[in-house]
């Protein structure tokens, strides 16, 4: 195993590759029933990987009877004989295509990824990722895939950018899911599952006014992310409903949704001649970066400067002061994005073909209110 590597950048979560990489070294590599295996220091050693990692890992394969433990004398191989599926026959794995920009190490991706996975895992299925980065050499590759149907239902995470990939699937007549962006005019097609991105924006915005702020400030990320913009729409609507202007100073949509965009973003609006009471950032993450800028100016969240987010990543509330933000249940979306493809894939009528998840506030220590 030592010529394997783990891949630290990909979203697929460590001990799902490592268990790949351990099911290989039992079907390649000429063990017998009831030989010694890899200890989990051993292991976690190889790969630079923590024992919680490893044992994960583990714990599946016992859990498929590959594998078997022994108090205090170690694991040990139960059986070597690895179902591969035959040429033409009908396999049972899932892919989950992701754009590159959502793809790494991304804390609201991570949690959903994970309930995709725990649902698709349970049910007995395999899953596998495919990164679309728009290059023609990805798109191609990601094409032929789907032209030799190598799976039997696919969920489409975040924005797609090109168009002929959804109408290439659609064309295969493979099930899919898209989830984190909505396909307009699907026909039947296509089911969705999207964040309700316009009311987010009009309640974290309605929250800061309610508050007494009138200077909002938005942080968003390149006008091309539809969700950056329609979160950007809610905030117009609050601001004209209350009859506050909108300054085209005060919105900055630049670079992606990261915690490096949110403090450069910060950044520049704090060396403007337009310093806001509030800034409504696009999600958690740059908001978290924004923090830092604030910060770095010796400036007080929220005696100086009220800031919401929104996602509720697990880092939010371990800010120093523990960020205000807007809830999405990730995980539960990713169960039941699995769950929507699994009744594509059996036939079962769905009422819906586009379920939107409303967010919910989650009240913090980042909002000053100016009322008081």
């Amino acid at each position: 195993m030592n010529d394997l590597e783990l891949d630290f950048s990909s979203p697929e979560p460590l001990y799902v590759q490592l268990r790949k990489i351990l099911l290989e070294e039992i079907a390649s590599n000429g063990y017998q029933p009831n030989d010694k295996f890899y200890s989990e220091a051993q292991i976690a050693e190889l790969f630079n990987v923590s024992r919680i990692t490893v044992n994960r890992a583990l714990t599946e394969l016992v859990y498929n009877d590959l594998l078997y433990r022994r108090p205090k004398k170690g694991t040990f191989v139960k059986r070597t004989s690895i179902a591969r599926p035959k040429e033409n026959q009908v396999n049972n794995n899932i892919l989950l295509a992701i754009p590159k920009h959502a793809a790494g190490i991304d804390p609201f991706y991570s949690v959903v990824l994970e309930g995709i996975e725990n649902e698709i895992t349970g049910s007995g299925n395999n899953f596998s990722f495919f990164i679309i980065d728009g290059t023609d050499e990805k798109n191609k590759l990601f094409s032929s895939k789907i032209a030799r149907k190598e799976m039997k239902g696919l969920i489409l995470i975040g924005e797609i950018s090109n168009p002929d990939i959804i109408s290439n699937v659609i064309k295969n007549d493979i099930p899919f899911v898209l989830l984190f962006a909505p396909l307009s005019n699907n026909n039947g097609h296509a089911y969705s599952i999207t964040v309700n991105d316009i009311n987010g924006g009009y309640y974290a915005t309605e929250y800061l006014i309610e508050n007494g702020h009138k200077e909002i400030a938005y942080l968003g990320s390149l006008p091309h992310f539809a969700v950056s913009q329609l979160r950007l729409k809610g905030y117009g609507k609050a601001l004209a409903e209350h009859n506050i202007p909108e300054k085209k100073e005060l919105i900055y949509s630049q670079g992606y949704f990261d915690a490096d965009s949110g403090y450069r973003m910060m950044q520049a609006l704090l060396k403007s001649n337009s310093r806001p009471t509030a800034v409504f950032a696009g999600n958690d993450s740059v908001a978290i970066g924004a923090m830092r800028a604030i910060n770095e100016k010796r400036l007080r969240i929220p005696d100086d400067i009220s800031i919401i987010g929104f996602d509720n990543i697990e880092m939010a509330s371990h800010m120093h002061p523990p960020l205000t933000t807007f809830n999405i249940n990730k995980a539960e979306i990713g169960k039941t994005a699995a769950n929507m493809l699994f009744r594509l894939i059996n036939n079962d009528k769905i009422e819906k073909s586009e379920l939107v998840i409303e967010p919910d506030l989650v009240v913090r220590d980042t909002i000053r209110n100016l009322n008081i």
